[in-house]
């Protein structure tokens, strides 16, 4: 179950969640082996800068597997200033085990994106930094959904998370991207993207020193107020840090048809 609650203060919105992720207990004690995750949160401004701090407590309890205590502290800002937009993300992430066999970890991400609009231009540049914990063996994973800043492939077709089979996937990476989307009347636009990532990864594998990139654009054209049509296109390379062969070249190419209601 999850429960959320809300309350509007002074300083802004208070937020609440408890969430019992996983129930394991047993009739001598309700509680044991449960998953539970506790998060507080709050949305307040600074002027025109919008500020959502949050933390997270995890408390994973097991019989069998290890325990594990995580807390999760994340600060996020967006807003405008002399004409720039921007958002900015900065989370830490701490792993507390309760067996001395496993290592405990620290790993922290942080990530920026800066824009500006120039009436029919808006152009921008953004960054992203993932750790490396030498001791444990991990790194930070910005996730399956994280896309890059506006990225077509990074992200998507080639992954920025935990390796799964059958995917090019690094974790720990530093992300450099510049962007820019101009509209040519109201009803075509196009836009373009560059970035690259290079693997903070320090364990001898072949993600260890890799890195890739990825250049790519659109055309969109709206039809109507509700009906788009968009072409896409891309190609991203990835080129692994040790003696394994690279794969090959990632190209996309797609059309779509969007009806939005």
């Amino acid at each position: 179950y999850r429960v959320k609650w809300s309350q509007n203060t002074a300083m802004g919105t208070l937020i609440g969640v408890l969430e019992k992720d996983i129930e394991n207990g047993d009739t001598a004690d309700g509680e044991d082996n449960d998953r539970d995750t506790y998060i507080i949160g709050l949305v307040t401004k600074a002027g025109d800068v919008k500020v959502m701090p949050l933390i997270a407590y995890k408390d994973s309890n097991s019989s069998t597997t290890t325990d594990l205590d995580l807390i999760k502290g994340i600060l996020a800002v967006t807003g405008e200033v002399a004409g720039l937009g921007f958002e900015a993300e900065g989370v830490v992430i701490d792993y507390d085990y309760s067996q001395d066999t496993v290592a405990d970890a620290t790993v922290y991400g942080i990530y920026g994106n800066i824009w500006a609009n120039l009436d029919a231009l808006k152009i921008g540049v953004l960054g992203a930094y993932g750790n490396w914990d030498t001791d444990a063996g991990i790194g930070y994973t910005f996730g399956d959904d994280f896309a890059c800043g506006g990225a077509y492939l990074m992200g998507d077709s080639v992954m920025l998370g935990p390796a799964a089979a059958a995917e090019i996937d690094m974790t720990a990476v530093t992300l450099f991207a510049l962007y820019a989307d101009y509209k040519v009347n109201d009803k075509l636009s196009i836009g373009g993207y560059f970035g690259y990532a290079v693997s903070n990864q320090d364990d001898g594998s072949l993600y260890d020193d890799s890195d890739m990139y990825e250049l790519s654009g659109d055309i969109t054209y709206m039809i109507t107020p509700n009906l788009k049509y968009a072409i896409n296109a891309g190609t991203a390379q990835v080129e692994y840090g040790d003696t394994t062969p690279d794969p090959d070249r990632s190209i996309k190419l797609a059309h779509t048809l969007t009806f939005s209601f």
